[in-house]
């Protein structure tokens, strides 16, 4: 059961088929932080996985639902929702401010040798909607085809450069739109060289 390992374990060991939506709130309070890892696909046959408003003053912002950090993920027909919004529900993108970061793709811990190499995650016709930033990327490869963005406080999709990890980020035949500083913000903390700056390639993409 989705809600019972996550709760427990905060990884599954085996692909995921969505027979119904995942509401995350659902979670006991002190499993509502915890970041759930991610390594095999998910076959999401339309359905949503919700995520569990983040809790505390750093959390609400940065605190990341699922990370995957496989190596060559499939991950389709799948909706990746911050806040649940009624269709009739007027908002604002800073409705979205403290909903924190429902999907994070790669290993962003300088020191994560569990992890050392570098994701390699497909999504394919899959939403990100209605967060802080509604995907985060770091040390990894992620390509999204037939994908919606929408509704970010901050960034639909971020991408982090670190030294020593040249991420690509894949934007094919998608939809990007309402986020308040970009579509997609490409940014670094520290002097990187030139070999480890990301490359972003943008097919038949569209940014609102």
């Amino acid at each position: 059961d989705f809600l019972n390992d996550k709760s427990r374990y905060s990884y599954l060991s085996n692909n995921v088929v969505l027979r119904n939506d995942i509401d995350l709130n659902l979670l006991p309070e002190e499993s509502k932080n915890i970041t759930f890892i991610m390594t095999h696909d998910i076959f999401g046959n339309g359905k949503s996985i919700i995520s569990a408003k983040p809790q505390g003053s750093k959390n609400k912002y940065f605190g990341v639902c699922i990370k995957f950090l496989g190596y060559g993920q499939n991950i389709v027909d799948t909706r990746f929702t911050g806040k649940v919004v009624n269709e009739t529900e007027e908002v604002l993108l800073d409705d979205f401010l403290y909903y924190g970061i429902p999907v994070a793709i790669g290993n962003d811990e300088k020191n994560g040798a569990a992890f050392s190499e570098k994701t390699k995650a497909t999504f394919t016709n899959c939403v990100f909607e209605n967060s802080y930033r509604n995907v985060s990327i770091c040390r990894a490869d992620a390509e999204f085809i037939r994908c919606v963005f929408n509704n970010a406080a901050e960034a639909n999709v971020s991408l982090r450069t670190t030294t020593g990890n040249n991420s690509t980020l894949t934007l094919k035949d998608s939809v990007v739109a309402n986020s308040t500083v970009a579509g997609i913000v490409n940014w670094c903390n520290e002097i990187v060289p030139e070999t480890s700056y990301c490359t972003i390639n943008v097919e038949n993409t569209k940014f609102y």
